[in-house]
């Protein structure tokens, strides 16, 4: 009776506080926090609930949802999904398929699959909530504004940046127009543009995006609240994307003194800017600094979060990106089979991110001038990014790029690499490289990569062939363009991509109503 009681109370004080404060305060997390422990640790609690009102019935719907967030947040997708799709059979029988509520369900729904890398499932979710947001509450209301936000993040993980763009802005149209310009969820959706933005390589609207949000927050919110810290910790994001460190240091400085004071040293947010500051010290050539702050990020996840939960992954292998710029080979694969064993774990074998390790280690094995190895770590990681992200996502171009790097000898250039590992990330967002044209896959490297076994194949690879001079000659102008600086440096400068957080979205966990942002996090490739 008393953990009843105790689910009762949590869920009036998330609603309330969801309502006054919204999702980001630490009050707000903290309750989510605290739901989470009884719902997960108190099962015959949800029990004793489910006999008393029955299984049919919208508070019993609600709490799976609860559940299901609860889930979601330390990183356990597929459970989060099997207490989602309760909710959502309950909901459509009880409240029908076009209700409020069962949107909010199809949308959260649409957050774990994006979570696991499921894109287009992501997308066939968040496309459903639309259409009965649209139909239930009209194209000019915040929550069907918060689905179109949603579907930007499912396209922008795509590598879908002018799509996510376009949904974006439409997002963006109804808050001004509904919330007005200086409210939080405006500021959210100019965040939003500048994640697409960076990953365009388009820095500098990035920057004056996230500016935008920045004066926002600040107005709405105040100087020291957490999600005046995420802007913060994104203008740090941009700036080490274009190489400016010490102003990128600057930005995550101010991140984590807010952190720290909001939210406290063991926080998730915090350890993600100690991640940040790691990486733009390990690109300034300060290891042994970078792994200091890594180190410190991965205690207070494994501390917060757990050891087996993708953020921890994550910690592991920036750690092992820093070993190996230090050459401390052994020790830097220990580190990435650490992030892999738990990326297989916790988001399956088949999930982007689990490819980014692969990736990884064979670039390691290459470094090693092992070759043999090398190849079938990367043409693993291909064989995943392929169907997952499609052929035209930076990092399958990246690692079609360096298999062809590495099998021919012909395209193989001396002294520089075609692009660098990928950075440990938790889960659905990556950071395109850079501008320009080294982005794009090469018609040589397809005619090394691709094998004659299907007729898209071997039109592909005729192609590649036809053009495989011209291609090369291309390339070799292409190289020549590039800032006079040693490999290393130039490498470190254009191809290293921060760690920061996740594009804003909205978990509902609290009942049917939606608003606001949970504080969520998302640690950024790095390329290597």
């Amino acid at each position: 009776g008393g953990y009843n009681k105790a689910i009762e109370l949590y869920e009036k004080a998330l609603a309330i506080r969801v309502e006054t404060l919204g999702e980001k305060h630490p009050s707000t997390s903290s309750t989510y926090n605290n739901l989470g422990n009884v719902l997960q640790e108190k099962g015959p609690a949800l029990a004793i609930k489910v006999e008393a009102l029955g299984e049919k019935h919208p508070s019993t719907a609600q709490t799976y949802n609860n559940l299901g967030s609860a889930y979601y947040s330390k990183g356990e997708y597929d459970r989060a999904i099997e207490q989602y799709e309760k909710a959502l059979a309950i909901r459509v029988e009880t409240l029908g398929e076009k209700h409020p509520s069962t949107a909010t369900t199809y949308n959260n729904l649409g957050i774990a699959y994006a979570s696991k890398g499921e894109h287009d499932k992501a997308i066939a979710y968040h496309e459903k909530a639309l259409a009965i947001r649209v139909e239930t509450l009209g194209e000019k209301h915040p929550s069907t504004a918060d689905t179109y936000n949603n579907l930007g993040n499912a396209y922008n993980s795509k590598g879908g940046y002018n799509k996510a763009i376009e949904l974006y802005e439409k997002a963006l149209a109804i808050r001004v127009e509904t919330l007005g310009e200086k409210h939080p969820s405006t500021s959210s959706t100019y965040n939003n543009l500048g994640n697409a933005y960076k990953k365009k390589g388009q820095y500098n609207k990035a920057i004056q995006l996230y500016e935008k949000a920045l004066a926002i927050k600040v107005e709405a919110l105040g100087e020291k609240h957490p999600s005046t810290a995420q802007t913060y910790n994104n203008l740090g994001s941009a700036y080490y994307s274009k190489g400016e460190y010490d102003r990128a240091i600057e930005q995550y400085e101010k991140a984590l003194a807010i952190r720290v004071e909001t939210l406290g040293e063991k926080h998730p947010s915090t350890a993600t800017t100690y991640n940040n500051l790691g990486n733009a010290y390990d690109d300034k050539g300060e290891h042994d600094r970078a792994i200091a702050f890594y180190e410190k990020a991965l205690a207070i996840t494994v501390e917060t979060l757990g050891e087996k939960h993708p953020s921890t992954a994550a910690s592991y292998g920036s750690l092992g990106v820093a070993y190996k710029h230090k050459g401390e080979y052994d020790k830097a694969i220990e580190l990435y089979e650490k992030a892999l064993a738990i990326k297989v774990e916790m988001l399956g074998e088949k999930h982007p991110s689990t490819a980014e390790t692969y990736f990884n280690i064979g670039l390691l094995h290459d470094d090693r001038g092992d070759k043999e190895q090398a190849c079938a770590y990367v043409q693993h990681a291909l064989d995943i990014f392929t169907p997952t992200l499609g052929p035209d996502h930076p990092n399958t171009r990246k690692a079609a790029r360096n298999l062809g790097r590495i099998r021919s000898a012909d395209v193989k250039v001396q002294g520089a690499r075609t692009g660098g590992a990928l950075g440990e990330e938790e889960n659905e967002q990556k950071q395109q490289e850079g501008s320009g044209g080294d982005d794009n896959m090469t018609s040589q490297d397809w005619a090394v990569l691709v094998p004659f076994h299907s007729p898209v194949h071997a039109h592909n690879a005729r192609l590649a062939h036809q053009s495989a001079a011209a291609s090369a000659a291309g390339s070799a102008a292409q190289r020549a363009r590039r800032p006079a600086a040693s490999s290393e440096g130039w490498v470190a400068s254009l191809y290293s991509l921060s760690v920061h957080d996740r594009p804003e979205q909205h978990v509902v966990a609290a009942g049917p109503r939606q608003s606001g942002m949970r504080p969520t996090l998302l640690l950024h490739l790095r390329y290597r």
